[in-house]
């Protein structure tokens, strides 16, 4: 058996592992879309309140989890600022602004509490948007990129394998491979 840490859930053969319980429900609807179809398994998920139906390649913790628990009210105050604005041009200036401190102080706030810069975090809460609309949507990825707040598709893929690894039309095709 090898472990795999950055996935909810993997499968090899017959044997299939989750991350965890929650983990566990995404393993259960990622079978009955591959057996059923991704209709009923986005009823399941409805009717189970499950947020999503997520991928198995999706990697265990977001951009947005990762300030949650911070003791800086400045770093919360920054990243909802970030997180609600994720379809918006944002740039480390604006949101230092936002928050009444400079742009250096709010790097440091970042690189202390999060281990990246602000600029990386907007990065990786974008992808994890991306990541969201691609497992649970159908729309073309050049919305997706306009709706995450890049560019286009060129840029978001960039990003996407930058923070990834992986491409976008893997990420939601991963079978495809």
């Amino acid at each position: 058996i090898q472990c795999r840490r950055d996935v909810l859930f993997a499968r090899d053969g017959k044997f299939f592992s989750s991350a965890g319980a929650t983990a566990g429900i995404d393993l259960a609807l990622s079978l009955v879309d591959e057996d059923f179809g991704r209709e009923l398994a986005l009823e399941i998920a409805r009717e189970l309140v499950v947020f999503r139906v997520r991928s198995a390649g999706q990697a265990q913790q977001s951009a947005a989890l990762e300030a949650y628990g911070s003791p800086s009210e400045r770093l919360r105050q920054a990243t909802d600022y970030i997180l609600g604005r994720l379809d918006e041009p944002l740039t480390v200036a604006q949101v230092a602004e936002r928050v009444c401190i400079s742009p250096r102080q709010l790097t440091r706030i970042f690189k202390e509490a999060l281990s990246v810069t602000p600029n990386q975090y907007i990065d990786a809460a974008r992808v994890d948007l991306a990541r969201e609309l691609l497992s649970g949507t159908g729309l073309p990825l050049e919305k997706i990129a306009l709706r995450c707040g890049f560019s286009g598709r060129k840029q978001m893929s960039r990003v996407f394998e930058r923070v990834l690894g992986t491409a976008p039309t893997t990420f939601r095709h991963p079978s495809a491979t």
